[in-house]
């Protein structure tokens, strides 16, 4: 690595946490006005976790998919990843009564992950903030059964820069439709630009393909924004 790098990625997770921690409160509320689809995302996630009985997800915020999840399927065991501390309280008492079928891991997602196997890992808006995604995505397919899943929400790039800037037009207009007060667009948009480190979905699909995975697929895309699902080989009956 180039010299400062390890501390300049410090530094960006740093101000990514506290950013998290500043907004937990709303964050349930304010993603909706930020994040085009955000509820179809949720429940299409939901009908692919069809017999899912121990999940993994990285990032989990404040908990509110797991306990959907957990509400659906009440046999399940649930192990969540969370690195903001005000999200994690969120989380840890909306899923109290739960109890030990919830678990939540204070770490990022540049840490190893929990011991598997699962059969289900989910992630919403979180990979965008990890450097190497295809390192993280190897070692999904390595903590995930045979046969089991990956479903993915994240926020891409264009590859065209042209593109990209309609993007952003765009993704300004469902922000101001979606009722984000007009001050708060900017800084949005500007956290997007020096925190996040997002991709081309045809850059995703390539490393879970690279990964291992058998199937790699988008499920559901709103410019800037998609829903991925991937597929690891073998035993399906």
């Amino acid at each position: 690595c180039p010299a400062g790098t390890p501390v300049l990625r410090m530094v960006m997770d740093s101000t990514v946490r506290d950013t998290f921690d500043r907004l937990a409160s709303e964050y349930d509320d304010l993603k909706l006005r930020i994040i085009p689809g955000y509820r179809k995302i949720q429940e299409m996630a939901l009908r692919y976790s069809t017999g899912a009985t121990r999940v993994l997800e990285l990032g989990c915020g404040t908990g509110e998919w797991a306990a959907m999840f957990l509400e659906k399927n009440p046999d399940a065991e649930y192990h969540a990843i969370e690195f903001s501390a005000k999200m994690r309280e969120l989380a840890a008492a909306r899923l109290s009564a739960h109890g030990d079928r919830f678990r939540l891991n204070d770490q990022d997602l540049n840490a190893p992950l929990p011991a598997g196997p699962f059969d289900l890992v989910v992630s919403f808006f979180a990979i965008h903030h990890v450097e190497d995604k295809g390192r993280l995505f190897r070692e999904v397919f390595d903590c995930l059964s045979p046969g089991r899943r990956l479903v993915v929400a994240d926020v891409t790039v264009a590859a065209d820069p042209d593109l990209e800037s309609s993007f952003l037009d765009g993704w300004i207009n469902f922000m101001r439709e979606a009722g984000l007060e007009q001050e708060r667009i900017p800084h949005v948009l500007d956290d997007h630009r020096r925190n996040d480190l997002p991709v081309p979905v045809a850059q995703l699909l390539s490393s879970l393909r690279a990964a291992g995975f058998e199937t790699a697929e988008v499920v559901w895309s709103w410019e800037k924004f998609a829903l991925l699902y991937a597929r690891k080989g073998p035993p399906v009956e």
